[in-house]
């Protein structure tokens, strides 16, 4: 279930780029409006909407819905396969954030985070020693992604997941809806060109997707389910070659498989 997840949201970031038309806040708000869904079959399955439910649902659904804003606007100043792997670089935040909880790293992070370095140079930097404004974005996002791997962890264990889930994504909902009226001003006639790839945000890479990581990462081991959600990266490089035709020189396919390799080592 959580490699079906990372499939998901490989392809997401292909079918974001080819509803590049529609703006930030707008594709973020989508992305999130499956919560509503949720929501309703959440109550017709009569689950618990307690506190710890609520309040972390808005506090991990607002650290989501930052990351999903910093991605999609990242990946609208980069390619679909840099937003992939650099977005999945919470696998090396993750453990770094997690020294504000007492949760001190071994060595062997360290090396990864090094690996990592060199493979983003590899990636990223081309031509001028400096990172393209998009993957700084994209950097950010991982930096949410992470915050918000280590909140799952501490409020999905005495919860319901279907419940939380939509509480979370609502909460994303709101923040991204809010920003899109105030600034992006959405256009109806241009949302309803792209229906079928707002129904895959949404209901597949949005509500379908989150319920699962929510629901199964608790009951995998840690080291095998951030393994297996790293690998949105590889899927999403595929989709992006597959989907967009886009292709990564040899320059930039050492960056991924040392970034890659990074992320194991991290684990």
């Amino acid at each position: 279930m959580l490699l079906v997840a990372a499939a998901a949201w490989g392809l997401s970031y292909s079918i974001q780029t080819l509803a590049a038309e529609l703006s930030t806040f707008t594709i973020s708000f989508f992305k999130c409006a499956g919560g509503i869904v949720l929501f309703f079959i959440a109550i017709i399955k009569k689950e618990r909407f307690n506190k710890q439910t609520i309040l972390g649902g808005i506090l991990i659904g607002l650290v989501a819905g930052c990351g999903l804003i910093l991605q999609q606007k990242g990946l609208e100043l980069s390619s679909a396969a840099n937003a992939s792997f650099i977005s999945a670089l919470y696998i090396i935040f993750t453990p770094i954030l997690g020294l504000l909880i007492g949760k001190k790293p071994n060595k062997k992070i360290w090396l990864a985070i090094i690996i990592t370095l060199i493979g983003m140079y590899l990636l990223c930097i081309n031509g001028e020693f400096k990172l393209r404004m998009g993957d700084l974005l994209l950097v950010m996002c991982a930096v949410m992604f992470a915050l918000q791997i280590i909140l799952i962890d501490k409020f999905i264990q005495d919860v319901d997941a279907i419940a939380f889930t939509s509480v979370q994504q609502i909460a994303g909902a709101i923040l991204s809806g809010a920003l899109a009226l105030i600034i992006d001003k959405p256009d109806l006639s241009i949302i309803t060109n792209y229906i079928p790839h707002v129904l895959y945000m949404s209901l597949i890479a949005g509500a379908l997707a989150q319920f699962l990581q929510n629901r199964f990462q608790r009951d995998v081991e840690a080291t095998v389910s951030s393994i297996v959600m790293s690998l949105e990266s590889v899927f999403g490089a595929i989709f992006g070659w597959v989907v967009l035709n886009q292709t990564l020189s040899i320059k930039e396919i050492i960056g991924c498989i040392l970034m890659f390799i990074a992320m194991l080592i991290a684990e």
